[in-house]
């Protein structure tokens, strides 16, 4: 499975500062909690919760003129699973998240899950 994410660049204009943004242009990393079990009996993939850098400098990622696109490739076994992701600043600071996304990992496909982030 791969997560892709774009963080935009921080813009001067007052315009922009005013449009609705999911993914702040602040931040620098973000959490990923992979459960099986759930509803119940969660309980986390080894080796999450984990988190990792989003930044220009940060292996996976690259920058553009407007982001900084991340790519975050993670090997799942087939079967039903639960993310949770956060988004945060420098400081740690939660800036959006998604929670208990659902989704189900089938061998030999392209896995795509749509999640947004609030």
């Amino acid at each position: 499975m791969t997560i892709k994410i774009d963080v935009p660049k921080a813009t001067s204009t007052a315009r922009a500062a005013r449009r609705p943004a999911y993914i702040s242009p602040a931040t620098t990393q973000m959490t990923l909690d992979i459960q099986t079990g759930c509803p119940g009996a969660c309980a986390s993939v080894s080796g999450y919760p984990t988190t990792v850098a989003l930044t220009p400098t940060t292996n996976g990622c690259t920058s553009t003129l407007a982001s900084t696109s991340c790519q975050l490739s993670i090997s799942l076994a087939p079967g039903s699973y639960t993310a949770t992701l956060s988004t945060a600043d420098a400081g740690g600071n939660i800036l959006s998240t998604a929670q208990q996304i659902a989704f189900t990992i089938l061998a030999g496909q392209a896995n795509t899950i749509s999640l947004s982030l609030s």
